[in-house]
């Protein structure tokens, strides 16, 4: 998963395995990724690794755990390595094939407008605002949006609020009154409808299930 993406997980009781959380900045490859968004490997991918390269990128994942566990002074750069290794060998699985069609002058137009959400959506700004500020019509940008995404310009500004009200639910004690104020909220009964229209549930019971969840 790479920089900037909202996500998270949830895993049944018989999955063995790693989660390698990286500040970006720290690794060449992935401050590379971070400045870059228009590299594919910015972009949420499905790797599914070849039987040849399982058993190497298994035991370079076991690796980096034994790394993880000692405290020895040089065991920084030699688990940068191996996370490089992790990566690349991932990332080549994962890396869209030679005849998917490529859409860069459009994946860039969406990424600035994923930036600019992501520095703006507090404001409650509309999807007309966003056009204005990009210098597109919202029909174009509209249609740009749907064509990268699926989905309409409308649905991808508010998925990213949804995504920060419900990071917010799950892993901060705030209230929902201060998460709905941050949030460019101005009445929290209106946040609580809005929540609930997009989600199924309401704050409240978005967070008691989601922690629930966790505690499971």
């Amino acid at each position: 998963m790479p920089p900037g993406v909202s996500h998270g997980y949830r895993f049944s009781k018989d999955i063995e395995g790693f989660v390698i959380t990286v500040v970006a900045d720290r690794l060449p490859i992935t401050a590379r990724v971070s400045q870059n968004r228009g590299d594919w490997l910015s972009r949420p991918r499905m790797a599914v690794i070849e039987a040849k390269e399982a058993p190497y990128l298994d035991a370079t994942v076991q690796r980096i755990a034994q790394e993880f566990e000692k405290h020895r002074g040089e065991r920084r750069s030699l688990m940068g390595s191996l996370l490089t290794t992790a990566i690349l060998l991932t990332g080549s699985s994962a890396a869209p094939p030679d005849n998917e069609p490529r859409h860069d002058a459009k994946q860039a137009r969406v990424e600035s407008l994923r930036t600019l959400i992501a520095e703006r959506f507090r404001d409650q700004l509309t999807a007309q605002d966003y056009a204005r500020l990009l210098n597109l019509s919202v029909t174009h940008l509209n249609r740009v949006v749907r064509e990268v995404t699926g989905q309409t310009l409308h649905e991808f500004i508010m998925t990213r609020v949804v995504d920060e009200a419900s990071r917010a639910l799950l892993f901060t004690p705030a209230s929902i009154k201060q998460i709905a104020v941050n949030l460019g909220f101005a009445d929290p009964a209106y946040f609580s409808r809005w929540f609930r229209k997009r989600t199924g549930r309401t704050p409240g019971q978005f967070r008691s299930d989601e922690r629930a969840s966790l505690e499971r």
